[in-house]
Formats: C-alpha cells, sequence, structure tokens
C-alpha cells in the first residue's frame, strides 16, 4: 500500500514541479528571439489527451453499468 501510495505521490509530484517550471518560463513574445528556453510540456497537447481520456473512462463506465443494468434485469 506504500509503494502505491508512494507512487502517486512521485507523479502528481513530477507534473506539478513541470507544471511550475513551464510557468516560470518567459514566453517568446516576452523574451524576444534571443532567449531560447522551452517548456518541458506541450500543455494543449496533454489537455487533449487529458480530455480524450476522460471521455474514454466515462463511455466504459457507461457500458459496464448498461450492462450490469441488463443483467440484472434477467435474474
Amino acid at each position: 500500500m506504500r509503494l502505491f501510495v508512494g507512487m502517486l505521490l512521485g507523479a502528481a509530484l513530477t507534473i506539478a514541479l513541470a507544471y511550475a517550471h513551464d510557468a516560470r518560463v518567459p514566453t517568446q513574445a516576452e523574451s524576444g528571439p534571443e532567449l531560447r528556453a522551452q517548456t518541458l510540456v506541450n500543455w494543449d497537447v496533454a489537455g487533449g489527451l487529458w480530455n480524450a481520456f476522460t471521455t474514454d473512462v466515462a463511455r466504459v463506465g457507461r457500458k459496464a453499468k448498461d450492462g450490469v443494468e441488463r443483467l440484472a434485469g434477467r435474474l
């Protein structure tokens, strides 16, 4: 159990630190062409993937619920 909690905490800490780093990186308009700092994560892509993941989880949950209700109706 402690291993599982440690893995979750580590993943959350990694994401939080990447977000904190990227929040401090100046944008191209603020820095000009001479500064080449880049973000660690493309947050637009990550957000799209997260939305797709949550949509898929909701769809699977609905299918599981429908299957349970169909089985309960047969009993």
